[in-house]
């Protein structure tokens, strides 16, 4: 499962937080391009398959 880039992101879209398992609502794509870049392996477009190890 690959984190979502920055290309990929618009408003209204929801991004799974992968550090506090919940969703996330992008409302304005500025303010999440630098938290993406930031945290560039926390966020997804879709929610990543379950691993039991």
């Amino acid at each position: 499962m690959e984190p979502v880039k920055i290309e990929e992101i618009y408003s209204g879209m929801k991004l799974w937080d992968n550090e506090n398992k919940r969703w996330q609502k992008v409302l304005r794509v500025h303010l999440w391009e630098d938290i993406i870049r930031e945290n560039p392996n926390k966020f997804y477009a879709k929610k990543p398959k379950q691993t039991n190890y």
